[in-house]
């Protein structure tokens, strides 16, 4: 790759969204005692690598289809994007239906997948498929995509016009008024992804602003972004794994020196707010600080991904992520019912390092490239 396609690439964000996307992974594989979920939390914290994956692809949107498209006639761009949809929503299908064929052939065996239908009318099945009311897998997101990318071109033209504060304005109204009181993933998570757009349609103008600001201002608000960000992992921590814990082993070592009840009480009281279906306040503010906490790091230590062959590796993935995000519902369902269990920290390190191994060795190779959206 030369460099200035480097450039107009801004790996940190395929690097970021290449983190998530390993994230996700370990998450979906639940092979749990292990190392990577002392920091992933196993995605029960107050935000989750899935809304970065969301924003990430917003955030890209808004980029590659918005600002950097605005020579390209609407329609030229609406078909793309609609088109895009169309894959999205037909791999969503297929994959949905791949799955619950599978489920019906080793529908008593452990480890599978639940969630399957249990109808025994294919046409109801199919019927149902089509119309987004079922679906199954771990490849769950690309329902939400496909419907995102489908009302985008309205976002995009706003954003084209400078009305950007109207799809921001629309998007809040929608998750406020709707989406999170009907902890509807689609009306509720749709903020994520329309947010990120607008981000990434002016993330140069607003990468020039924030280098004109003096570095000691620059330097404070990277600190202090990064410092909520801590505390509020740190409290995440205590009070939902913590609570996990406390109910599992109300005696165990130190666990036993803490204010068990008052840490299950305020995690009960605080836990709406952190509803993911409906993306509750909290867990929208709580991700928004996180993420840029990350960014900044990130941005900081461009190292990371420009020197190591972890970070390189990791890069390729976020820049292939809807196929990495494919292969990887394939490959989990797989892992399910041929491993399904949980094993010894070690075991489990390996399965989920093989994983992701597997799926950046597939990426490199370029398997099924002309088939699997990337």
């Amino acid at each position: 790759m030369q460099n200035s396609d480097k450039k107009s690439r801004l790996l940190h964000l395929d690097f970021m969204r290449g983190i998530f996307l390993c994230v996700i992974i370990v998450d979906h594989l639940q092979k749990f005692p292990g190392f990577f979920e002392l920091f992933t939390g196993r995605g029960l914290l107050w935000a989750s690598a899935a809304e970065g994956f969301f924003f990430l692809s917003g955030i890209l949107l808004g980029l590659v289809r918005g600002r950097r498209s605005a020579s390209q006639p609407m329609l030229s761009v609406m078909k793309k994007l609609w088109g895009r949809a169309t894959l999205l929503y037909i791999w969503n299908v297929l994959l949905t239906l791949l799955f619950t064929l599978i489920a019906f052939v080793f529908i008593d065996k452990v480890g599978l997948k639940p969630g399957y239908s249990t109808s025994t009318s294919v046409s109801l099945i199919v019927q149902e498929t089509l119309s987004l009311q079922y679906v199954y897998g771990w490849a769950d997101f690309l329902q939400y995509y496909a419907i995102f990318l489908f009302f985008s071109p309205v976002a995009i033209w706003l954003l084209r016009k400078k009305y950007w504060w109207l799809v921001l304005i629309i998007s809040i109204g929608v998750w406020g008024l709707w989406g999170t009181r009907s902890h509807n993933f689609y009306l509720s998570w749709q903020l994520l992804f329309f947010s990120g757009a607008v981000f990434g349609f002016y993330v140069e103008q607003i990468h020039a602003w924030f280098r004109g600001l003096q570095k000691i201002t620059q330097k404070r608000v990277r600190n202090v972004v990064i410092a909520m960000a801590g505390l509020t992992f740190i409290a995440s921590y205590i009070f939902v794994i913590g609570s996990i814990y406390i109910k599992d082993y109300p005696n165990w070592g130190w666990l036993s020196m803490l204010p068990a009840q008052k840490i299950l009480d305020l995690n009960t009281w605080l836990s709406p707010g952190f509803d993911k279906p409906g993306l509750g306040v909290g867990r929208l503010i709580t991700f928004y600080v996180w993420f840029f906490a990350m960014y900044f790091v990130i941005k900081r230590f461009a190292w990371l991904y420009e020197k190591t062959k972890v970070g390189r590796a990791i890069t390729v993935l976020g820049q292939n992520s809807l196929y990495a995000y494919i292969v990887h519902s394939i490959l989990l369902f797989t892992v399910g019912l041929l491993w399904p269990g949980k094993y010894g920290i070690v075991l489990n390190i390996f399965i989920n390092v093989g994983v992701i191994s597997l799926i950046f060795v597939l990426v490199r190779k370029r398997v099924f490239f002309n088939y699997i959206p990337r």
